[in-house]
């Protein structure tokens, strides 16, 4: 059997195999907890940690050894294989986020991915020209190469103007470029595939199922659009938010949706092109994960509606309950961060609260939860204090006792950091009157570190979470 079509199997096997360990998460402990565990050691200039890194240097060198093995046949079929893996793309992919690979973990695998086809490409061509078969009338295989440099010299241009130019190009071209290009590539392969192979061939087979893949994702994604047409957005500012940036807006989706904390959904808002990916930031419903409304905060103020103004809504993607594993947990947010970390606490106390027969089975651990918050303005505290109130209040139906005439709530202390001395424009932050959560002007990051020593020095293992 030719090594390319074994690479293939070993590779949709490794896929099949993460989708089957995401399944029975809740039974293969081992797994669960290395990778877990493996929130301890990232991987800086990828922003990886350690067992994703070792896949990715496992990839590289099975691609290495088996270019090495047969160059002037490996390449080419490589290139295409690891192709269709790229196709498994869009904003967010339906069949990757159903298997359990996050976004963040998808982007490192695409941007990875992509640059070992280049390499392949160029052996390819190199070989060709090296033996004298590359012909000129091979049109299409100059166009295909010529869009894949193309594409990844726009993503250089782009990265290089944000980062050293602080210039930010339009998202919405970069999006389309990115999509046009893309499918470009997929009906230039087509053609080269046809201009050189004469009957059916493995090249085809692979050809076929990317475009076949790329088309179940985008057939899915539209049907969640298609079951939340008729979702509606309000405007749900307090009076104190009046003075940020931040905008509250309040989804009814009209149908319920599993809550999970870390999801995210796409909506396009008004003044925008192209939909925004926003984390739900709160929901709210009677069942212990499931909801019909949800909340999300976005970094830019929106003061009324347009006119006749129709919601999409793409998701929810993502979310995971693994924080329940841990016996001590460390939420952290600066700014804004807060619209993606606060869901965390709510599905641990959540979780807390309900108690019912179908959550215990998922045997949360958790014993002791700070969140600790840092503000870029004092009356930032108020795009969440709504949310902090809600939360102090379930605490108090099930944790409470008193303490120097206070009520002290068990399982979440909750740490807010302010910049600015109080005054008539900045006041203090009042968190909801309970003993054990505490306010604190700083504008270092010395309570957050002496958290991090206090969490450490507790038995179990600790979790963390950041933004």
């Amino acid at each position: 059997m030719e090594i390319y079509i074994l690479y293939t199997i070993f590779l949709w096997s490794v896929v099949i195999a993460w989708s089957l360990l995401y399944i029975c998460r809740n039974i293969i402990h081992v797994f669960k907890y290395f990778i877990n565990c493996s929130i301890q050691l990232r991987i800086t200039f990828l922003n990886c940690v350690l067992p994703e890194f070792l896949l990715l240097l496992l990839y590289t060198a099975a691609n290495v050894i088996a270019i090495y093995y047969n160059a002037l046949s490996s390449s080419k079929y490589f290139a295409i294989i690891n192709l269709s893996l790229l196709f498994l793309g869009g904003r967010t992919n339906v069949i990757i986020d159903y298997i359990g690979i996050t976004l963040r973990q998808y982007y490192i695998m695409h941007f990875w991915i992509s640059i070992i086809v280049l390499i392949e490409a160029f052996i390819h061509i190199a070989l060709r020209l090296e033996i004298g078969s590359f012909v000129p009338t091979q049109l299409s295989g100059i166009i295909l190469m010529s869009l894949f440099i193309l594409l990844h010299l726009a993503f250089v241009i782009r990265f290089v103007l944000k980062r050293l130019f602080h210039i930010s190009p339009s998202y919405t071209f970069a999006l389309y470029f990115h999509t046009l290009a893309a499918l470009s590539i997929l009906l230039c392969l087509g053609w080269h595939i046809w201009t050189t192979s004469l009957s059916f061939s493995f090249s085809w087979f692979i050809a076929l199922g990317t475009a076949i893949i790329w088309v179940i994702s985008l057939v899915l994604r539209i049907f969640k659009w298609y079951k939340y047409r008729t979702a509606t957005l309000t405007i749900n500012n307090s009076a104190e938010m009046d003075y940020t940036k931040i905008t509250r807006l309040t989804i009814d989706t009209k149908s319920s949706f599993t809550t999970l904390p870390g999801s995210y959904i796409y909506i396009n808002l008004p003044g925008q092109h192209s939909s925004a990916c926003v984390p739900i930031t709160w929901w709210s419903g009677d069942e212990p994960c499931r909801s019909r409304y949800m909340d999300i905060l976005i970094n830019r103020k929106i003061d009324t509606l347009p006119p006749n103004y129709k919601i999409r809504l793409g998701g929810p993607y993502g979310g995971t309950l693994s924080l329940g594993s841990f016996e001590n947990i460390l939420l952290a947010a600066q700014g804004i961060g807060i619209a993606a970390i606060i869901p965390f606490a709510l599905s641990l106390v959540s979780r807390k609260f309900f108690s019912n027969n179908s959550l215990q089975a998922l045997n949360d651990v958790t014993r002791n939860i700070d969140l600790y918050w840092q503000l870029d303005d004092n009356l930032q505290y108020n795009c969440a204090a709504s949310y902090l109130d809600q939360l102090a209040q379930q605490l108090l139906s099930f944790t409470a006792h008193q303490q120097n005439g206070l009520p002290v709530v068990t399982l979440l202390r909750v740490f807010v950091i302010y910049p600015d001395e109080e005054n008539s424009f900045t006041p203090v932050p009042q968190l909801p009157n309970v003993q054990n959560w505490y306010s604190y002007k700083s504008t270092t990051l010395e309570y957050f570190i002496k958290r991090i020593n206090k969490v450490k020095s507790k038995p179990g293992r600790i979790g963390i979470a950041g933004l």
